[in-house]
């Protein structure tokens, strides 16, 4: 079993292997799991997307967390890349990982999806990259 997941380690294992130690690992360190329900960032992710922006509530992803991602029935491993708090100038950069076209259509978007108004005080940006 491995019990740290080196890139040097998981380099030389079969894909399959890797996948199922990445979930032992998950499930051995209490990884948080995060839903992604907008069709838009399912798309997004889907695709191919190596990073991935969100709007979550703050204090609860902390950098270098491994996260389990989920899109519909499909699921992904990661890492918590950096947490950043939210502003015009934080949103206006990470729009691109985010997978929408525009600050405003994803402020739209999480104020629908956490059915409250997002602002500093409660919400942050989480970029998470996907392994693959």
């Amino acid at each position: 079993m491995i019990t740290a997941l080196s890139p040097l380690k998981l380099h030389f294992l079969p894909f399959f292997t890797v996948k199922k130690e990445l979930y032992k690992f998950s499930v051995r360190f209490r990884v948080g799991v995060t839903i992604f329900k907008s069709p838009t960032v399912g798309k997004y992710i889907e695709n191919g997307a190596k990073l991935v922006a969100t709007i979550r509530r703050k204090n609860y992803y902390k950098t270098g967390k491994p996260v389990t991602v989920k899109v519909g029935d499909k699921t992904f491993y990661g890492k918590v890349v950096m947490t950043a708090p939210i502003d015009l100038l934080t949103l206006s950069r990470y729009v691109g990982y985010s997978g929408f076209r525009s600050v405003d259509e994803w402020l739209e978007e999480a104020e629908r999806l956490h059915k409250a108004g997002i602002n500093s005080e409660k919400f942050e940006i989480v970029v998470i990259e996907i392994f693959r």
